[in-house]
């Protein structure tokens, strides 16, 4: 393990007064947001309260990682870019984690059948070390700049919350972008340029979550693809059938009046051949 002369060990990490001060205010916020959206009714159901904190994280870090993000890509992608930790990035870093305590605290109580194992308590988990890591190594300004990735989370609590606000295709468009394309391209940059060895490897770590969810993503939309189409057949079939139905009387009454003509026909004929007899008959006796 490499050491380098500005980490830290976690008690001196967790007892910064700007971590300390980050964690105290960032809980207030979302203290303040989830009860005060439980209060005004707006969310209702245990999927919309459960993506409340998740909403709140994720749009906070998609906001703060925009300056950070633009000033990466005008460099040239020039990690120098974030190298230098700012008390703000710690704040951001103290953010994310407030989130995943309060997640799977507040989740334990208001929509335990939300937090599973993977995607709650690992998750989570695993994330809280990372950042406690970021803290010790103070990669502030590398989290933040990596916190683009929460812009797909955003998009599809905000789906969750409102359903008009739903996009898949927008999601899997900024998934792919940042959680997939992005992540790699910083896999590979911090492994050729970061002088923190390790960080290349905590990013590798994480890559193979995101092919995870978006491989379940993908067969969500199979699926829904596939009960799309056998929707439409089913439909087709009964448009066909209640065609048929409605063909059928008109056929019916088709061959009545088919019929009905054909008899008159036929008694049109009769007279015209009872006439010609009489007729006939006639003719032959004025000439007897």
């Amino acid at each position: 393990m490499f050491t380098f002369p500005n980490m830290l060990s976690v008690a001196e990490a967790l007892s910064q007064p700007s971590v300390m001060m980050g964690v105290a205010l960032s809980m207030t916020l979302y203290l303040t947001f989830f009860f005060g959206a439980l209060k005004t009714k707006f969310a209702t159901t245990d999927k919309q309260i459960s993506w409340l904190l998740t909403f709140m994280s994720s749009g906070g870090l998609t906001l703060a990682s925009i300056p950070r993000f633009y000033r990466f890509w005008k460099s040239g992608w020039n990690i120098q870019s974030f190298q230098v930790d700012r008390t703000l990035d710690t704040l951001v870093l103290c953010y994310f984690v407030s989130y995943l305590i309060l997640d799977l605290c507040l989740g334990s109580i208001y929509y335990k059948r939300q937090i599973n194992i993977l995607t709650g308590w690992i998750h989570h988990s695993v994330y809280t070390v990372i950042t406690i890591y970021f803290l010790r190594y103070r990669l502030g300004g590398f989290f933040t700049t990596a916190s683009i990735l929460e812009m797909p989370t955003l998009i599809m609590a905000l789906g969750s919350l409102r359903s008009c606000f739903r996009s898949d295709y927008l999601f899997a468009a900024t998934f792919f972008a940042f959680r997939l394309v992005f992540h790699a391209f910083m896999i590979k940059t911090l492994k050729q340029n970061h002088h923190i060895r390790s960080l290349w490897i905590v990013a590798a770590s994480i890559f193979p979550l995101h092919l995870f969810w978006f491989h379940g993503f993908i067969k969500q939309q199979m699926r829904k693809y596939r009960a799309y189409m056998e929707k439409r057949a089913a439909r087709e079939q009964e448009q066909l059938k209640e065609q048929m139905v409605v063909s059928e009387p008109s056929t019916s009454a088709s061959s009545s009046a088919t019929s009905a003509a054909g008899r008159k026909e036929i008694s049109r004929l009769r007279k015209f051949f009872a006439n010609t007899k009489r007729l006939s008959f006639g003719s032959l006796t004025g000439a007897l």
